[in-house]
Parts: C-alpha cells; sequence; structure tokens
C-alpha cells in the first residue's frame, strides 16, 4: 500500500528557490496549493483532454472549504485571468509559491493532465527501468536532438521545488492524475467514451532505435516501479517537512478520464474523482487519517472497477507518522 521511500530529486535542487526577503515575516500554518490543469495541447491538438478544466475547480472548492487560503492555479480553459499551463509558467508558479512558504505550512500539488516517458540520457542518474516518467506542459513538444521531451516537466523541476518547500519545514501533499505506460498500453482496451491520460512514443517522432532503446530493460524490471515519479526517500529523509505523493496508477498502467453521472455528466479524471468523493466524505466523517483515505481509495477502486488494470499508488516521507496524521493536518 504504502511505498516508504521514494526518490524525488536531489537534494541541491533546492538551492534554486531562494527564500524572499520577507519570509520571516510570513504568518506560519498556513494552507497553501498549485493547482495545474492541461487540456489543451498545442503541438499535438488531436490528443486534447476534456477533464481537467472541470477538476482543478473541484478541487480548489475542496480545498477552499477546508481553510486553504492560498491557492495558485495554472491552467487552461479558465478564463483570461488563469495562466495558461505552459512550462514557464508552471515554474514561475513553483517559484512564487516557494517564496511564500513557512514552517508548519502545508502544500497541497496537483498535476491533471497528459503524462509521457522519455529515455535516461543522464548518466549520472540511476532509473531501473532506463526511462524517466515526466509530466507535460500545454507548450510540450516532440523529442528533441536531446533525446528529451520539449519543455517536459521532469523529476529536477518539481523535486526542486517540493524539497525547497520541505527544508522550509512545510508538509507537502503532492497528486498525480496522469499516465506514463507508453506504448506497452497503447492499444490496451479502455472503457466505453474514456480518454487516457498519456502519450506514447509514437506522438513524440520517437526513432525507432530509442524506443529499442528504452525498451532493453527486461519486463519484470520495467514494471518493478510502483510510482509514476520517483518522490520521497534517498536525500530528502533529512528535510525537517513531510511528503505524501499519491499517484493515479503505476508507472506501467494507464489512468483514464471520462463522464461520471456522480458529476452531473461533466468528464473528470477517475482518480481525481474518487479522490475528491472520499476526501468529501472525511469531512463529515471527522478524524480521518491518510491510510483511512488510501484504503478507501483503494476499496472503491477494487469494487468498481475490477477487471480493470489501474491500481493507485502512494507514498509517505516519513511513513508511519504521515500516514497516521488527520488529513489536512
Amino acid at each position: 500500500m504504502w511505498l516508504a521511500r521514494r526518490k524525488f530529486c536531489a537534494t541541491g535542487a533546492a538551492l534554486a528557490f531562494a527564500p524572499h526577503p520577507l519570509f520571516a515575516q510570513r504568518q506560519a500554518g498556513e494552507r497553501r496549493a498549485v493547482l495545474i490543469g492541461v487540456c489543451d495541447y498545442i503541438k499535438f491538438p488531436n490528443r486534447r483532454l476534456e477533464g481537467p478544466a472541470n477538476d482543478v475547480p473541484r478541487v480548489r472548492a475542496l480545498l477552499q472549504s477546508r481553510g486553504f487560503s492560498d491557492i495558485q492555479v495554472v491552467a487552461d480553459r479558465l478564463g483570461p485571468s488563469v495562466p495558461l499551463p505552459t512550462r514557464s509558467n508552471i515554474l514561475s508558479a513553483f517559484n512564487k509559491m516557494s517564496e511564500r512558504i513557512f514552517a508548519g505550512d502545508f502544500l497541497f500539488l496537483y498535476f491533471a493532465g497528459h503524462g509521457a516517458q522519455q529515455p535516461v540520457v543522464n548518466p549520472k542518474r540511476e532509473e531501473l527501468d532506463g526511462v524517466d516518467e515526466v509530466l507535460l506542459p500545454s507548450d510540450a513538444g516532440r523529442l528533441t536532438e536531446f533525446l528529451t521531451i520539449q519543455n517536459a516537466i521532469v523529476d529536477d523541476d518539481i523535486g526542486a521545488f517540493i524539497s525547497a518547500c520541505r527544508a522550509r519545514g512545510a508538509t507537502v501533499w503532492a497528486v498525480v492524475d496522469a499516465c506514463h505506460a507508453g506504448d506497452s498500453t497503447r492499444d490496451a482496451p479502455l472503457p466505453t467514451g474514456a480518454t487516457a491520460r498519456g502519450l506514447t512514443s509514437l506522438d513524440f517522432g520517437f526513432p525507432k532505435w530509442v524506443q529499442q532503446w528504452m525498451d532493453r530493460f527486461p519486463t519484470s524490471q520495467r514494471t518493478a516501479r510502483l510510482g509514476q515519479i520517483d518522490l520521497c526517500g534517498d536525500g530528502a529523509t533529512h528535510l525537517p517537512g513531510g511528503m505524501l505523493g499519491f499517484f493515479a496508477c503505476r508507472s506501467d498502467q494507464r489512468t483514464i478520464e471520462l463522464s461520471m453521472s456522480k458529476n452531473k455528466g461533466r468528464v473528470s479524471g477517475l482518480f481525481t474523482h474518487v479522490l475528491l468523493s472520499h476526501l468529501a466524505a472525511s469531512n463529515s466523517e471527522g478524524a480521518a487519517t491518510y491510510l483511512d483515505l488510501v484504503r478507501g481509495v483503494e476499496r472503491t477502486y477494487a469494487q468498481d472497477w475490477q477487471g480493470w488494470n489501474w491500481q493507485p499508488q502512494f507514498c509517505a516521507e516519513p511513513a508511519k507518522e504521515i500516514a497516521n496524521r488527520r488529513i489536512f493536518a
């Protein structure tokens, strides 16, 4: 159920986010959030999504009902006042939020959109399966000459932000409603009306030899990674702030969005919909913990989506202490 140790980034990357000059004057204990939703992909017009434009407002409304006072939204289809979810705007939101984080704060980080895989080309980085799982902003492009996906949000981008916040004593909860299964599930069946939240090497124009290079690892090794993006653990355990990671599925699986009857027929990410349903229930139940939440989400998937190969993943650092905390505490 819980993955106790997962790596997100080199802790030195956190130095990219310097504290604001007025940092020490901020009030501690604030609930803050960065919400990212990507529907329209400029260079992939045929792979647009519908759910993120519905998911982000739902997440924002729930957080506001839980006392979140500082919520940054970077998303499309939500009006001209909301920054579009380009790589530049997403990283800018990270920087601005990191300037306001204080010890005792709680940060909720949410992403809804497409994910993907790209080959690991940095010899200093070790990945069990030879690929990086990345998140795609609206201006993501095809494979570059450096064998990376243009403008992709990689581990170091997210990890620098999270490590900076944790280093200041904030607790961070990251929720990712995207998938990174790549070509291995491209032709797998989906429920009627469902759309997968992930792009494959065919979308990015990977040369055949690149895909063969990515596929050189045994299947058992490629599917051994349970989380989508490496999260908590090595190099980050000394940070004073805690960390939670909730993922829609394993790195070798797909997650979907589809019309939800319980959401007035609007399209929503399956994982987001299930998670929000249980969070709403936890509010009425009172002292629900993250462990209660995980068990509830897993129970819903087992009961309502039995037979489909989707397994939400969870991690925490420190695992036992975080798991038994009250939600948003």
